[in-house]
């Protein structure tokens, strides 16, 4: 899907469209090339808590009484 936002340029008032490279987004004008980068969007992720390892079940190894 193609974003362009029309008469958007800040210079030329021609049109931007939103651009992605390794670096992020951005967006770029048709007819001057301006470019405007995009900021990131940080991830409002809280940390886990930790997981408690549980020690391991002790099974009893003798053979059961019949």
């Amino acid at each position: 899907m193609a974003v362009i936002r029309f008469k958007g340029c800040p210079k030329c008032r021609g049109d931007l469209y939103l651009a992605v490279d390794i670096y992020g987004e951005y967006l770029n004008c048709l007819q001057c090339g301006y470019n405007k980068d995009l900021p990131l969007v940080e991830l409002n992720i809280q940390p886990m808590e930790p997981v408690v390892a549980l020690e391991p079940e002790r099974f009893d190894l003798e053979p059961m009484a019949a």
